[in-house]
């Protein structure tokens, strides 16, 4: 590791002399002492005297010096001053982005003076907040909040015409690295209510509930943000109410939440006003996705992507179907974590996606396609399955795909199926749309011909796997192929769904290469296969035979009597 202090001797000269000459012809700064920290950064520890405080600081000299900015902090990690990074940098009059070569680590230290000199209160105990040369963000304002009060742009506005008092929800829900997100879920009183119903109701089962009072007050915003204790909490706001939480409303600033757990202590929550609502990030969502149900049978890595991506983009009604469970070994693929290992896969997703969507409707079926289980829960799925506008077969079982075919031509549902290369070299999607392709066995049997006529076999995975007979073979493909052959299906299927004519896709079966294997030539290499086969239509309406309606009126009437005669005889 190369040091500036040794390789640039002539410049550590003048910064130990300009701090010399500036403790020789000033008062305040004393005991200088220079050390290296643990990495052999050149340190100065240094003391500013004021009238009624001396401060400790402690300055850095990066290895990147003199083209990057020292920093100056408390010693002891306090907070000294409103210009301040939590409690570690302060925010000089020098700083990362004003720095210049030629300043000194002297302009350093009696920058942090003017700093100090101009906070320090008064003989009457006032203070003054020094003004600010730059804004600094509500993003980096939040950093060292542990507690945080997220509110909406509806919420603040229906705060500021709350009554003087009234009750509310709160949802605090915990979060990894010991945070703690309170969410305002509802309020009422005199005439007044609010009720925020983007929270998703998923999000309510997994938090805490507790009650909270929401109070207007006519005290100071800085002596609100000043409150550490109960008693002082008791000072300022005038409450008969016994919660654990408290909202308060000041004439200016945001609201700020308190938590009174227990004894004394009092816990101030980080109040995070949400940006102005704002048009979809999808574009105007179609009436089309919204109305659309989708069937998608096997949510393992590939079908959970699918299903979440097409919550994000606006489809409200899921049918999910898949037996299998989640093991500590999917999370290296699947949309979900390891909050949801031990779970059927069908439930999992369904979180998932009503986490990501506060008013989406998923039927789950913990069943595989196939399996053996009772002719009415079969029935229930295909049932669900024939009200579906798409179909979406992320199994890649052949047995699987039969059975959703069947589906698919009886009830004028599109198909749509896909999977991953093994090797992860690419993937291949395919689609069966009623009146616009043919029929998904017509495209199997041009993909296979496909497949047979070069010279290479495809990299298929083998095994049946999802039917519950046998195990799926484990093959190799990174997180990042399997998301990129779910983007491709996704927006097959939003295209699907929106009717596009024309579509934006021209062929039935695309194969889709990721890198330079097989029959792929580089990454981004499709290959799409054309089908010569008939367009599928809805099958014909069934043809009336005379004969044969009366052989099936006859044998029912042979079992209406029967019926008959065995109450009779009972």
């Amino acid at each position: 590791m190369r040091f500036w202090w040794s390789e640039n001797q002539e410049r550590l000269s003048l910064e130990r002399t300009e701090i010399d000459a500036l403790m020789e012809k000033s008062d305040w700064l004393r005991n200088i002492e220079w050390s290296f920290d643990d990495q052999f950064f050149l340190q100065v520890v240094f003391e500013i005297h004021l009238t009624h405080r001396k401060f400790t600081l402690l300055l850095t000299y990066h290895n990147t010096f003199p083209n990057t900015c020292p920093t100056v902090k408390p010693i002891d990690s306090e907070r000294i001053s409103s210009h301040q990074y939590g409690r570690e940098d302060l925010c000089l009059e020098i700083r990362p982005d004003n720095w210049l070569p030629g300043f000194t680590g002297a302009q350093m230290i009696e920058s942090a003076y003017n700093l100090l000199r101009i906070e320090q209160p008064d003989d009457d105990g006032t203070v003054v907040v020094a003004n600010s040369a730059h804004n600094v963000s509500s993003n980096i304002s939040s950093r060292n909040a542990s507690r945080r009060l997220y509110l909406s742009q509806n919420q603040l506005e229906a705060l500021r015409e709350a009554p003087t008092l009234a009750n509310a929800k709160i949802w605090l829900q915990w979060c990894g690295e010991g945070f703690v997100i309170a969410f305002l879920k509802d309020g009422n009183g005199e005439d007044w209510s609010v009720n925020e119903e983007s929270l998703p109701a998923t999000l309510g089962d997994e938090s805490t509930s507790l009650d909270c009072v929401i109070i207007q007050t006519e005290a100071d915003i800085n002596s609100l943000k000043k409150i550490s204790t109960k008693t002082e909490f008791n000072s300022v706001i005038c409450t008969n109410k016994q919660v654990p939480m408290y909202l308060i409303c000041p004439k200016e600033g945001l609201p700020i939440l308190y938590n009174c757990i227990q004894g004394d202590k009092i816990y101030i929550f980080h109040t995070i006003h949400a940006p102005a609502e704002i048009s979809s990030r999808n574009g105007e969502i179609s009436s089309l996705i919204a109305s659309s149900r989708v069937g998608i049978v096997g949510l393992g890595s590939l079908g959970s992507k699918v299903a979440v991506s097409l919550a994000r983009s606006g489809v409200k009604n899921f049918e999910l179907i898949d037996d299998d469970i989640i093991h500590k070994g999917n999370l290296e693929r699947h949309d979900c974590d390891w909050r949801d290992v031990g779970l059927h896969k069908v439930n999992a997703v369904s979180r998932r996606i009503k986490l990501v969507s506060p008013d989406v409707n998923v039927s789950v079926r913990r069943v595989a396609i196939g399996s053996q289980v009772s002719s009415t829960e079969m029935a229930a799925v295909n049932g669900g399955l024939n009200g579906c506008n798409v179909i979406i077969d992320a199994t890649a079982n052949p047995t699987v795909l039969n059975h959703l075919a069947s589906i698919s031509l009886n009830s004028g549902s599109s198909l749509i199926w896909g999977g991953v290369f093994a090797g992860g070299i690419g993937g291949y999607m395919a689609r069966s749309r009623e009146n616009f392709e043919p029929t998904p066995f017509d495209l199997r049997q041009a993909l296979n011909q496909y497949y047979e006529e070069i010279d290479i076999p495809p990299p298929l995975p083998s095994g049946s796997g999802y039917d519950g007979h046998d195990y799926d073979e484990v093959y190799i493909a990174t997180d990042s192929e399997v998301s990129k052959i779910a983007g491709h299906i996704c927006s097959l299927t939003l295209d699907t769904m929106l009717n596009m004519d024309p579509s934006e896709y021209d062929y039935p079966i695309y194969l889709i290469g990721f890198k330079r294997e097989w029959i792929f030539e580089s990454a981004f290499h499709v290959k799409p296969i054309e089908v010569d086969a008939p367009i599928r239509s809805r099958e014909s309406a069934v043809i009336k035979d005379k004969q044969q309606d009366s052989f099936i009126e006859e044998i029912i009437a042979k079992k209406v009597n029967e019926i008959t005669d065995r109450k009779r005889n009972s």
